[in-house]
């Protein structure tokens, strides 16, 4: 165990302080400039490690990532949801360079029709949140 807690300790501090954070602080203005715009964020892994390792690992580090782009000012409702997919879905599968590529979480936005559809059902909550 000891060094999954360190992955996610390195995870943690290159999201946000180290070599992510500048790339999340870009992606959190974007975002903060098109708030219509509904997206997930999935976290992946590479192929070294247990499948339950690896969901957990992609799992962390999707949090992560969710909650630095909330520090940076994204608002909560604009991310659905935060998965991490272990090593289920590769960008690239050649030895010791498919480890930093696969190793990663990026941003989903959802189609134009879904987000709609979201837009619609959160006004309808609001609506009948104070009808209670």
């Amino acid at each position: 165990m000891q060094r999954f807690d360190g992955r996610i300790e390195v995870i943690t501090h290159q999201i946000e302080n180290g070599s992510e954070h500048a790339t999340l602080q870009k992606d959190a203005e974007w975002l903060k400039a098109h708030p219509n715009l509904f997206f997930t964020i999935e976290g992946d892994a590479d192929e070294r490690g247990s499948i339950v390792y690896n969901v957990v690992l992609s799992d962390n580090r999707a949090r992560v990532t969710r909650e630095a782009l909330q520090k940076l000012g994204v608002p909560e409702g604009q991310i659905l949801f935060a998965v991490g997919w272990g090593k289920l879905y590769p960008v690239c599968e050649t030895s010791d360079e498919s480890w930093s590529e696969n190793g990663r979480s990026h941003l989903a936005p959802w189609p134009p029709d879904l987000t709609a559809n979201v837009q619609a059902q959160n006004a309808a909550g609001t609506a009948t949140a104070g009808q209670h």
